[in-house]
């Protein structure tokens, strides 16, 4: 059951497990809210307490155009941890949601333990030149549909632009049906999310800024099934080089909704290798 919270004027969504491990916040990437409902749930990441979050825009439809900031949607993490009563956590993004997460770690570094970021957006530094050629070709093609008010459209070209031609039966085949459907609604969210992408920096100044612990999984099969081949993941690496790679045997850019449990256990192996030090003057 999801709950909601109030960021601004605006509302997010969470599910929280409350287990008693180190706290690990999912942040969803783009057109969909749903891609880490089975990492979520996997058993696999008992260990953690998981908190799994709906971005703004895709809750409800009055804030689907809201023009928000990648710093302003790292805001929104860092307030549903303090609502949660959460004071140091591991944020997991997938997509555009892992650029999210390195902002929440650049904006709220005493918040943010670890970083585990799965195929980051070519976002800043992070695009090759191979990124680029696919967000002016088909990735601008959405962006044409979207405008137009074909969100089906939209969608469609966007998911085959970064993920599979056959997106819709994976999607439907984990999370049953009606998925479909209830992605293409909330993918008139990712106009305004993609721009606020677009304008987002990163970059040397802000690698060296980072710290913390940084997995980053990428799915072996992606540069064959994918337009996007996952370029972003050794980028990162050269600017943050305490980044691990880790990467998914099979898996591609939908590898959390096609292999949940190969995902789960590289994220729970990372936290349980670096444990978050319990608060002064608290036993561990």
């Amino acid at each position: 059951m999801m709950e909601r919270l109030a960021v601004g004027s605006a509302q997010i969504a969470y599910a929280d497990s409350m287990g008693e491990g180190d706290p690990l916040l999912l942040l969803h990437g783009g057109l969909l809210s749903d891609w880490f409902v089975p990492v979520a749930a996997d058993p696999r990441l008992a260990g953690c307490r998981v908190v799994r979050m709906e971005r703004a825009g895709y809750v409800r439809p009055e804030d689907a155009t809201v023009p928000f900031t990648i710093a302003e949607r790292a805001a929104h993490g860092a307030e549903l941890l303090a609502a949660r009563g959460i004071t140091r956590a591991y944020v997991g993004g997938h997509s555009s949601g892992a650029i999210i997460a390195l902002q929440m770690a650049l904006d709220f570094p005493d918040l943010v333990a670890g970083l585990v970021l799965i195929e980051p957006a070519p976002g800043g530094e992070l695009a090759s030149a191979t990124a680029i050629d696919v967000a002016q070709g088909p990735m601008r093609a959405s962006m044409e549909r979207f405008a137009a008010g074909d969100a089906e459209a939209g969608y469609d070209l966007f998911m085959r632009a970064t993920c599979v031609a056959d997106h819709a039966d994976v999607l439907e085949g984990a999370l049953g049906p009606g998925a479909l459907a209830r992605a293409i609604e909330q993918s008139r969210a990712f106009p305004a999310e993609a721009a606020a992408f677009a304008d987002w920096t990163f970059g040397a100044a802000e690698g060296e800024r980072l710290t913390t612990p940084v997995l980053a999984i990428a799915g072996t099969a992606t540069e064959h099934d994918c337009p996007l081949p996952p370029d972003s993941v050794p980028r990162l690496q050269a600017l943050v080089p305490q980044t691990e790679i880790a990467w998914l045997p099979g898996g591609n850019h939908m590898m959390t909704l096609t292999d949940p449990s190969g995902v789960s256990e590289l994220i729970g192996s990372f936290v349980a290798r670096n444990p978050i030090p319990a608060p002064a003057g608290r036993e561990g």
